[in-house]
């Protein structure tokens, strides 16, 4: 297996050649997250999808095309991939309109909650 690494902000990118007779190439992304986010979140009963945010973010998100791997790695001191799911968008909006749309699968109880955690 061939690899290479880019680091962007909040992530790491990873594009790896497999070895395999068509030469396939598997592209995902690793977020990096802070433990109170995952473990609110692997507590909710039914969970269909996440939304794994960034505050204050104003940059377009181009690491993954729909459907691409994308991996949930903890801060340091625990520094390892927890989860993860299949991309499935990117949007720029503000807190209140993020809370309307996914309530608790922002990783939090309260939208007061989410805003002090990502300081909006």
């Amino acid at each position: 297996m061939l690899s290479y690494v880019n680091r962007i902000r909040y992530g790491i990118e990873f594009d790896c050649l497999f070895d395999l007779p068509s030469r396939e190439y598997v592209r995902f992304f690793v977020g990096i997250t802070d433990r109170d986010w995952f473990d609110f979140l692997s507590h909710l009963d039914g969970l269909d999808e996440v939304n794994f945010w960034q505050p204050s973010g104003q940059q377009q998100f181009r690491a993954l095309q729909i459907g691409e791997p994308f991996l949930f790695k903890l801060h340091s001191p625990d520094d390892y991939i927890v989860g993860g799911g299949f991309f499935s968008h990117f949007t720029i909006l503000p807190a209140s309109i993020v809370w309307q749309a996914f309530g608790e699968k922002n990783g939090a109880r309260t939208e007061e909650e989410m805003r002090t955690a990502g300081e909006w």
